[in-house]
């Protein structure tokens, strides 16, 4: 990032912002409402109304250590989409691919099965990237909601403009590369889109376990339908029938040969987009957003070089987590108070070390910074 800049302009071409607004499907009270009405809820409704204030529309697991998407069940799907047809050969054709030609074969297919799986779960239970929300005050609120909502941060990356825009749900205004996910109802840093398959965004912390996924479903498509076919041309061998007896005398086979097949289309053409993706440092939303000839690559102003890229997503360290998400209590535990804030405590304490909204006169909060910068 080259250089910097603060605009207000609220004249400036919507279109050219990277961020977008959603509406908020939650209701977001303030503390004394909340007092009043939590005497008259039951648990399982506060525990929902915490869920929606302080994770969007995740649910948190182990203490926050692992959070769940709203979409949840689809993800179960999709794992009963990647074992059924993997139960099925392993109770038609394993055995007897075994005992014919090698039990490596097989291994290797539970290997497939077990570290896509492994993917999956890893890509939908880690948190993508979010960025913590503010939770201020009526009076602030109705401030930022007048004076921000129209505002715009301007940077010049790489000798190409880029705008944010400030996200009126999460109370903040985004840095580059975030997007609000109207799913998820939280902003997420280098978000590439939200995956219904696996019921959570894909952003800048997870991106590399679903490309891992997606390759080794891939692989264990391929393996699986090199198997059936192997299977059905040794029956053919053996036996000596022609193909379509041998089809007719295992239909189990035939029916594992096409649903991998089609499978194998359907991810492989994703694998392939997210590489070519990945090749030039863009995301499938600024693929779709910008404007560019059909069938060719937008430009970017973030690569660094195909490696590097490659380098950069993939195999460097992955970024630290900015939310520490809350087990589902009924209560809400809040940082410490601050300077600014000695009348009411601060509902997001700020990370030593911050990188994404440090300010300069020492505050520790996000609502600090953002009074800061409307004072400035």
């Amino acid at each position: 990032m080259n250089c910097f800049k603060t605009s207000k302009d609220s004249s400036a071409d919507e279109s050219s912002s990277d961020g977008h607004f959603g509406e908020s499907n939650i209701d977001i009270a303030d503390k004394g409402r909340g007092a009043q009405l939590s005497q008259h809820l039951s648990t399982a409704q506060l525990i929902r109304r915490r869920r929606g204030e302080n994770t969007g529309l995740h649910y948190v697991l182990c203490g926050g250590r692992m959070i769940v998407g709203p979409d949840w069940l689809v993800m179960l799907g999709a794992i009963a989409l990647v074992a059924a047809p993997t139960g099925i050969w392993f109770g038609f054709i394993a055995p007897d691919e075994g005992r014919d030609i090698s039990w490596a074969i097989v291994a290797v297919i539970g290997a497939t099965f077990v570290i896509t799986i492994c993917c999956l779960l890893s890509a939908a239970f880690m948190d993508p990237g979010f960025i913590p929300r503010q939770h201020v005050g009526e009076v602030d609120t109705e401030q930022v909601d007048a004076r921000m909502r129209s505002a715009k941060m301007q940077y010049e990356v790489n000798g190409q403009i880029v705008y944010t825009k400030y996200c009126p749900i999460c109370r903040l205004m985004r840095p580059p590369r975030v997007s609000h996910c109207k799913k998820c109802n939280n902003c997420c840093r280098r978000q590439d889109h939200h995956c219904p398959y696996i019921g959570q965004c894909i952003g800048e912390r997870n991106h590399r376990f679903y490309l891992a996924f997606l390759f080794s479903v891939t692989v264990h498509c391929c393996l699986v339908f090199a198997t059936a076919v192997e299977r059905l041309a040794f029956i053919s061998d053996t036996e000596n029938l022609s193909w379509a007896a041998a089809i007719r005398h295992e239909p189990a086979v035939i029916c594992i040969m096409s649903y991998t097949f089609v499978a194998f289309w359907f991810i492989g053409g994703l694998l392939v987009f997210h590489c070519m993706l990945i090749s030039i440092n863009s995301t499938s939303r600024d693929f779709f957003l910008r404007s560019h000839p059909w069938c060719s690559l937008p430009e970017t102003p973030w690569s660094i070089g195909c490696l590097g890229n490659w380098y950069q997503i993939v195999l460097a360290g992955r970024p630290p987590r900015l939310v520490e998400f809350q087990p589902l209590t009924p209560e809400l535990q809040v940082g410490p108070s601050c300077c600014r804030h000695a009348s009411r405590l601060c509902s997001q304490p700020m990370p030593q070390g911050h990188p994404l909204l440090a300010s300069s006169d020492g505050a520790q909060c996000f609502s600090c910074n953002l009074n800061h910068h409307l004072a400035g």
